[in-house]
């Protein structure tokens, strides 16, 4: 996996909760944006959605517990 698409996905999601101070929806709108834009960059096969980042991060978390 390339980190770039990660890396530069990092430095958007931080700029756009500094500079704008937008409404909880807003917000959410564009975090399932950009998971999505980057998502289908790093795996084009596989639809991967917030959910399952939370819930692969969660099992990971668990097993390394």
């Amino acid at each position: 996996m390339e980190l770039k698409p990660l890396i530069h996905f990092l430095y958007q999601l931080i700029f756009f909760l500094i500079v704008n101070d937008l409404q909880k929806n807003n917000i959410l709108q564009t975090l399932n944006y950009l998971i999505e834009k980057y998502s289908k960059i790093v795996s084009p096969l596989k639809k991967i959605t917030p959910h399952k980042l939370r819930s692969t991060y969660g099992t990971r978390l668990y097993n390394e517990t």
